[in-house]
């Protein structure tokens, strides 16, 4: 095996604004695209077509990484923390 190495590009899609990263589903029936600084924080796109199946806001935070678990029954968003400029 190649060790999850991504290695020929199988698609390119539109995905939430300014994108941070992206995890797949250990089933390969989502792929979770994160972002930092604009909402959505999360976006949930089928990897086939590219379509948008869900979003999720993380309140002032956005996302820098999602991880599951080996089943993808559960997974863990570390959100990344923004201050206000004061302008």
């Amino acid at each position: 095996g190649r060790g999850g190495q991504l290695v020929s590009k199988v698609g390119v899609y539109d995905s939430v604004p300014a994108p941070k990263g992206l995890a797949i589903t250990p089933d390969n029936r989502e792929v979770w695209v994160t972002a930092l600084v604009s909402k959505p924080s999360i976006g949930i796109f089928d990897p086939t077509t590219g379509k948008e199946l869900d979003t999720t806001k993380l309140g002032k935070s956005g996302a820098v990484e999602v991880i599951f678990n080996r089943d993808g029954t559960y997974g863990s968003i570390d959100g990344g923390l923004t201050q206000d400029s004061g302008s």
